[in-house]
């Protein structure tokens, strides 16, 4: 016979107190295991504090055996690798970048020099700044090099320029040229380039503006008169100033940029572009780099950078990566800073005790 809706609920209600009782004497079940484990280690400490301090303290310095030993001189290895420190190395973004990596090789690294006048806010659109451009770009391409990075010396022996420079099929200015065979965008002196290898920069301001007002380059080889090619002059002149016809009258930077190529953690030629690109730093000035990143052509001395006219400010990949990372640093180090008083304070009250 069907139960009665009464005898339905009083069942349920029945089921529901059970349940509930289980709960209860699972939960006290695991309060009592908790509560007999952290009684019974706290009365251990309590009957033994000298002993647990002592302990604890040889366990802590055999953990930090390796921190002792890189005030030796041995440092400690950092990582300053952005997807390294903020994503999960299991996830499957990186085993999928990683792949992405492998197959399409071609990203680059891309290093940003801005040049302005000496001293700041005058019109770098001039003969002498253009030559001071031209002057630091053919010392960086034919001489600045790189041996050793922070692990030694370079897996393939010194590199320069074009042995780390994201290729390409032609060179700059054609076949005749002597240019590296390198990825070029934008570059500011193209305007005033010809075919084989020659910048002509003798120009006076007037002419110089014509130029750049034009957009077109003093070759038509490169810029032909029937052609719509122009160059991007907003892209690589900053600072741009006009008169009331919207015509150009000066520029406060340029940009010049050296694409190198990239390639995954851990290549060799990955060390050999960041080793390169330490020297380009330093080149440019002490201040722009950290101490024994590298060794190479600027850090001897044997290429020299100095200017009366031009200031230079450089942007390259892997500063931008350590500078991240040193901002990273100084939190963690406050982290430690935090633990270690937490510590302190432990320790002053454990020897604070005084059993009765």
């Amino acid at each position: 016979s069907r139960r009665s809706r009464p005898d339905a609920v009083f069942a349920l209600a029945g089921g529901a107190r059970r349940m509930a009782g289980l709960q209860q004497r699972a939960s006290h079940a695991v309060q009592r295991t908790f509560y007999k484990t952290f009684y019974a280690w706290g009365s251990f400490v309590g009957r033994r504090p000298i002993l647990v301090i002592l302990i604890s303290t040889i366990l802590a310095f055999a953990a930090s055996a390796r921190l002792l030993m890189s005030f030796g001189g041995d440092a400690l290895p950092y990582e300053n690798e952005q997807d390294k420190l903020w994503v999960p190395q299991t996830a499957q973004a990186v085993d999928d970048k990683s792949m992405y990596d492998a197959i399409f090789n071609s990203t680059v690294r891309r290093n940003t020099i801005y040049f302005t006048t000496q001293p700041l806010g005058g019109n770098v659109l001039t003969s002498s700044v253009l030559k001071e451009v031209r002057r630091f770009d053919a010392m960086v391409t034919a001489n600045l090099n790189a041996s050793e990075g922070t692990d030694g010396a370079l897996e393939g022996g010194t590199v320069r320029y074009e042995d780390v420079c994201a290729q390409s099929l032609q060179r700059f200015g054609g076949a005749d040229s002597a240019a590296p065979s390198c990825l070029i965008f934008g570059h500011p002196l193209e305007l005033f380039y010809r075919v084989g290898g020659e910048f002509v920069l003798d120009w006076t301001d007037a002419e110089i503006l014509a130029v750049v007002n034009s957009g077109k380059g003093i070759d038509e080889r490169l810029y032909p008169a029937d052609s719509n090619r122009t160059f991007n002059v907003e892209a690589t002149f900053g600072g741009l100033e006009y008169d009331e016809a919207g015509t150009i009258t000066g520029a406060k930077a340029i940009l010049l940029t050296y694409s190198l190529a990239q390639f995954p953690e851990g290549d060799a030629r990955r060390d050999a572009a960041l080793a390169w690109e330490d020297q380009l730093n330093l080149l440019i000035g002490d201040q722009w780099t950290d101490e024994g990143l590298s060794v190479g052509s600027a850090s001897a001395a044997q290429v020299v950078w100095s200017s009366p006219t031009v200031n230079i400010y450089p942007q390259t990949e892997g500063a931008i990566s350590r500078e991240l990372g040193s901002n990273i640093r100084g939190d963690i180090i406050l982290i430690n800073i935090g633990f270690v008083l937490i510590g302190g304070d432990a320790l002053l009250v454990f020897f604070k005790f005084h059993p009765t």
